[in-house]
């Protein structure tokens, strides 16, 4: 690498908190921070949903390759989504145990293997969650636990078309593509 490049990555590109307020408690709290750049000192309003718990995701599937999805209302999209199951981790929980959680109370499917597929940040200038994901087999359908407010429909769908719609942008959801990018990365989905 160029000295020129290492020079831009010298430049102060961090800022300061100067005053912090939470703005609106609906559900999610939206947070309004005041920042001051470290380069030269202007000042901004940024706003962002401080939302501070991790969630967990889980890709599925059954012993014919296929994934077991959740179809649902989302209403900042006014439409139906096909995802993958997931949700806010409880406090202190593990992880594993949270995406374990999320498969049995959203489909009604147990897991009795479960693996550590990949995490990201969802959207980092909107909110600080980590997503992590999970990749489960050997399921066992007993019955959906959901939760109160939760109307959704269970859908199968063979992990190979379901990764070539994902790469045909059929299903732009967020976890759904990632879990589905990293199985496929690793092996794990059938052919």
């Amino acid at each position: 690498m160029s000295e020129d490049r290492h020079s831009d990555s010298r430049t102060p590109l961090g800022w300061k908190l100067v005053e912090s307020k939470v703005a609106y408690s609906g559900r999610f709290p939206v947070r309004e921070d005041v920042l001051e750049a470290e380069l030269d000192g202007r000042r901004m309003l940024y706003t962002y949903l401080d939302i501070r718990r991790d969630a967990v995701a889980i890709l599925a599937l059954n012993d014919v390759g296929e994934a077991v999805l959740v179809r649902q209302y989302r209403h900042p999209l006014r439409r139906t989504t096909l995802e993958v199951p997931a949700g806010a981790l409880d406090p202190g929980e593990d992880p594993a145990a949270g995406a374990l959680r999320e498969l049995e109370e959203e489909t009604g499917y147990r897991a009795g293997n479960i693996q550590p597929l990949g995490l990201y940040h969802p959207s980092t200038p909107l909110l600080p969650l980590l997503m992590r994901l999970y990749f489960a087999t050997d399921l066992h359908y007993h019955a959906p636990k959901r939760d109160e407010f939760e109307i959704m429909q269970v859908e199968l769908a063979p992990a190979a078309l379901l990764l070539q719609e994902v790469l045909d942008g059929k299903h732009p959801e967020a976890a759904l593509t990632v879990s589905m990018l990293y199985a496929a990365q690793r092996g794990w989905l059938p052919e």
